[in-house]
């Protein structure tokens, strides 16, 4: 790379070759920054050490984090398009980016839960770790001033910020995502816990976005009967967080 990411008109080269301009910071969150390039139709995005609110009650780096993350991210994002999954991913870009296409992103996250986490026991009495027989759906607008509110399909359809195919298309990947990657952690005696997903819009065609990566979904190991059993091993907490994504990595890349 020329020089260092959020400078206006940055010329880089992209895996194939190919000369892109890394133009200016179209939106900057906790854990990345977006930029605009020399096609219009494509963003970079930049991972950061940052964590992410959810994990964090007060910002906090991780070094190494935002390598592991677009690692992950690029690998998963490839899978899933193995599957049909429409999804924004290009090509990963360097250690900490990767080329996405351009969408307009919704102000919506799905949380999908297959096991029963600290948040479902204290709302709704599950057992702790109870692995769900049906895989719990629940959507938050992402508005950090009111507190991320729980919302369904007839607030999005009140508050003007998607329509009744929108929300169809992204229920109907939500659901096709959760089992595509429920079955793939399976296959290695895991448990995919729960995962956070983001969406956009280009045209009228619904693409997944954000990222997929330990910053948006928990792993559990199970035992011979399928319980989940040392629920800590994957959940990034205390004093050793870098270990933790360490051992992410090492799922997918050191086998």
């Amino acid at each position: 790379m020329d020089e260092t990411h959020g400078e206006q008109y940055i010329k880089t080269k992209t895996n194939g070759g190919v000369r892109v301009e890394i133009k200016d910071v179209l939106v900057e969150g906790t854990t990345k920054k977006v930029f605009t390039t020399s096609n219009a139709d494509e963003v970079l995005i930049e991972f950061l050490d940052t964590l992410p609110s959810h994990l964090a009650k007060k910002k906090e780096t991780v070094k190494g984090k935002a390598a592991i993350n677009n690692a992950i991210s690029s690998f998963l994002f490839e899978y899933l398009g193995s599957y049909n999954i429409p999804n924004h991913y290009v090509k990963k870009h360097d250690e900490k980016s990767m080329l996405a296409k351009r969408l307009e992103m919704l102000p919506i996250t799905f949380h999908i839960w297959n096991v029963a986490g600290d948040d479902l026991v204290e709302r709704f009495g599950f057992e702790k770790y109870q692995v769900l027989e049906y895989p719990v759906i629940e959507m938050t607008l992402k508005n950090e001033k009111l507190n991320f509110p729980f919302i369904n399909e007839y607030h999005a359809y009140a508050l003007k910020i998607s329509n009744r195919s929108e929300m169809d298309q992204m229920t109907r990947i939500a659901t096709k995502v959760n089992a595509v990657l429920k079955s793939y952690f399976q296959r290695r005696r895991l448990m995919l816990g729960d995962i956070r997903l983001e969406f956009g819009r280009a045209g009228n065609a619904i693409f997944l976005g954000d990222e997929v990566s330990p910053d948006t979904f928990v792993l559990y190991e199970l035992d011979d009967k399928g319980r989940v059993a040392n629920p800590d091993k994957f959940q990034i907490k205390g004093s050793k967080k870098l270990d933790v994504y360490q051992a992410y990595y090492d799922l997918f890349f050191n086998k």
